[in-house]
């Protein structure tokens, strides 16, 4: 019972009995390969670039403060939402 773990790391083939199944998955196995491509490329021009833009949602100023005190040209650009919005669609849910 104990050497059972690799039950979970069954992977299911998919079925090409017909020719749309075999469509499917030749399109989304394409859009894996293209996507891992364009990622790759990405990657190559972040590390070759002077200046790093990076989006981060919820980082708290401590967190910033760390950033910054560890690489000094680290720079954060602080944007705050104006709550109209939000609030007006909470009510209008509520």
């Amino acid at each position: 019972a104990d050497n059972i773990g690799f039950l979970t790391n069954l992977v299911y083939s998919d079925d090409f009995t017909s020719v749309d199944c075999f469509n499917r998955w030749k399109h989304k196995n394409l859009v894996v390969n293209l996507t891992q491509h364009c990622v790759e490329k990405i990657s190559q021009r972040c590390i070759e670039s002077k200046t790093i833009v990076q989006k981060v949602v919820r980082l708290s100023m401590a967190e910033a403060d760390t950033y910054m005190r560890r690489d000094p040209a680290v720079r954060v650009i602080h944007l705050v939402r104006d709550p109209r919005g939000i609030l007006l669609s909470r009510m209008n849910f509520n």
